[in-house]
């Protein structure tokens, strides 16, 4: 089925969500493998650069899951130590979240970590392989006509 009307996420994919209101632009997929193979290609890491969207993701990977969840990849990543932080989407990391400790220069990829507490951290480290993740793609509707069956 080819989406034509405005604002459905594809078959497996959750739209977000804030105070109980529908934004309809971003759909968001847990995925447990702690494989990476990456985001297809029309998607990408999970950008979690406002409060309201960090929250909606650590709900979506710690309520999606039969396996407890302490770390989720999300799509922050430098080239290298002298780049800038920048999400997947191409805007700038502007503090939010604050790295709970700060990156080594090695570390090219931000990564939400769970405490004991239970509240969620921005880490980094090297290498995405070893966590779960979270993928993010354009609602579809209208101007963006996707099958909503897969």
């Amino acid at each position: 089925m080819i989406s034509q009307l405005n604002c459905r996420c594809p078959a497996g994919w959750t739209q977000l969500v804030v105070n109980n209101v529908v934004f309809y632009a971003d759909c968001f997929y847990y995925q447990f493998s702690i494989n990476f193979p990456g985001c297809d290609g029309s998607t990408i890491l999970a950008v979690a650069n406002t409060p309201a969207r960090l929250d909606f993701i650590t709900q979506l990977a710690s309520n999606w899951t039969t396996v407890p969840t302490s770390e989720i990849n999300v799509g922050l990543v430098r080239y290298d130590a002298n780049s800038p932080w920048i999400w997947e989407d191409g805007e700038a990391y502007t503090a939010f979240p604050v790295f709970a400790q700060t990156p080594s220069e090695t570390n090219t990829y931000g990564y939400l970590a769970k405490t004991n507490n239970y509240n969620w951290q921005l880490l980094s480290d090297d290498s995405l392989n070893t966590r779960q993740y979270v993928c993010q793609r354009r609602a579809c509707d209208a101007n963006h006509l996707c099958d909503l069956s897969i």
